[in-house]
């Protein structure tokens, strides 16, 4: 159980590395899983993660 843990945290750690590699050549980007959100560099980044959490809960 423990082991399964310990494996899923480092699976999930690599697998936000990854995106931050990935994301890294895109700035104003996040890497949400898998999938690029645009975000505004200059605009309010909470009202734009607010927004797309309420798109997750409506689909």
């Amino acid at each position: 159980m423990v082991l399964w843990a310990l494996l899923t945290y480092t699976s999930l750690l690599g697998f936000i590395y990854f995106g931050m590699i990935v994301a890294g050549p895109f700035p104003g980007k996040i890497w949400v899983l898998g999938i690029f959100y645009p975000l505004h560099r200059d605009g309010d980044v909470e009202n734009q993660l607010r927004s797309l959490r309420e798109n997750v809960k409506t689909s």
